[in-house]
This record gives C-alpha cells, structure tokens and sequence, in this order.
C-alpha cells in the first residue's frame, strides 16, 4: 500500500451513472462511493460482481493491461448491493459485454497442507486487518471517506487490482492473514483459481522468499511452508464475459 498518492475528489455531478474512462493513476486507489481509480476490468467486474479475479473470463479484446477510473457520485445515499447493480450496468454499457455465471472444467491447483509443516495459527490477537507484500512495482492505495482507517475487506479489495499475474510470484510475505486471504494472493499471482483443502483455521504469518519462477515458488512454498499446490481440472463457477457484438 502506498499511503502518500492522494487523489481529488472527483469533479462529477451526481447521478446514477458510472463514469468510466482510461485512468492516468499512477498505481491504483480505491474509496467508498466508489470511486476507483488505475484498475483493470477485471479487477473491477470482481469487486461488482463480488468474484474472485481468477474466476472471470474476459474476451480476449479487454483482456489487456489497459487501465480504468470507474467513478460513481449517486446524489443520495446507497446501500453496497444498489451500488453494485450501478457498477454491473456502467460495466456492461460502456464496454458493450454481457455477463453469464457458467460452469467451466478449469485448471487449478488444490492447496492442500503438510501435517507438522505449516505454520501455527496466531493466538491471542485480535484480526483487525492483514498485509499481503509480493517482489514487484505494483502498489495500491485504499482511502476513505471519513478518514478511518481502511478495513480487511477494502484492503483486500484493492490487493484483488494488483496486476501480478503479468509477473508472477517470486517472493511473498503475509502477515495476520487467513488462508482465504493468501489463496486469493496466490490466485492472482498464479493466474489459477486454487481450491482450499488446508482446513487451517485461524490468522497466520506467511513468507516465501527467494524464487526465481513460478514453478520454483510452487515448490518452495512446499519446502519453507508446508503448504502444498497440486495440479487438477476441476468443475468451477465461471463469470464469462462476452461482446455484445
């Protein structure tokens, strides 16, 4: 996270449209509203869609490194479920796309855990928030309104706009994390949905430092954290996101 890029309130009028346009944010930053700014489409048909980035399918014209502002100032307060169904038709409007919740056979990786390898689950603290670090330039600011420090979920959120499949993972820390967190760290970083069979509970600290590719992450996460990601096709949930023409 990066907290020093702040950006301007955005100079719209209100209404119930979301303004789309190319963004010229260095990074990404995120507020209620929502106000997004530097994302990718996909990362932002997730938070719209409330899916994980590595279960949606884009067509391949917009599945690029372009990136986007999505700017919503509705003139009167709104629930996140009503603001959500604002960001699906901005979405599907400006990019003239239908999007459809399929099955798909998909490969994945099932992660799965080493008996007596892992590490133990923190006690005694309470989950007020968690960090997630990779190697890599990518970085994302969370910002809110008010000026209370941002949440899990927002943090998490913003991680979820982070371009690493683009790079892959070499090294990665996690601190305070649930292990549904790091899936969805690895996810992104492996470009693969990744199934949880771990049945690990609890927060945890989480590092893996020193590899050179993706394959050699795979296996040092096996050998410095007992974790474990197998190969499988599997029957998954899919947002498929299709032109309308």
């Amino acid at each position: 996270m990066h907290p020093n890029d702040v950006e301007a309130k955005p100079d719209i009028p209100p209404s119930y449209e979301v303004h789309v346009s190319p963004s010229s944010t260095s990074g990404t930053t995120g507020s209620e509203g929502p106000d997004l700014r530097g994302f990718g489409l996909k990362a932002v048909v997730a938070k719209a869609y409330e899916k994980d980035p590595s279960r949606i399918l884009l067509p391949a014209s917009l599945d690029n490194e372009e990136r986007y502002d999505f700017v919503l100032v509705p003139p009167r307060e709104m629930e996140r479920a009503e603001m959500f169904r604002l960001m699906q038709q901005g979405i599907e409007k400006h990019f003239g796309v239908s999007v459809t919740v399929e099955d798909r056979v998909m490969d994945v990786y099932v992660m799965t855990a080493l008996a007596n390898k892992t590490p133990a689950a923190k006690t005694g603290e309470v989950n007020l928030g968690f960090s997630i670090g990779w190697s890599g330039p990518e970085y994302a600011v969370v910002r809110t309104r008010d000026g209370t420090p941002p949440t899990a979920e927002m943090l998490r959120e913003a991680a979820s706009g982070l371009n690493l499949s683009s790079s892959g993972i070499v090294d990665i820390s996690a601190d305070n994390c649930t292990m549904d967190d790091f899936r969805l760290a690895l996810e992104e970083g492996l470009n693969r949905p990744i199934l949880d069979d771990t049945n690990m509970k609890g927060t945890y600290d989480i590092a893996v430092r020193g590899a050179r590719s993706n394959e050699a992450f795979v296996q040092m996460l096996r050998d410095q954290a007992g974790i474990v990601l197998t190969p499988a096709r599997r029957n998954i949930e899919m947002l498929v996101v299709r032109p309308l023409s």
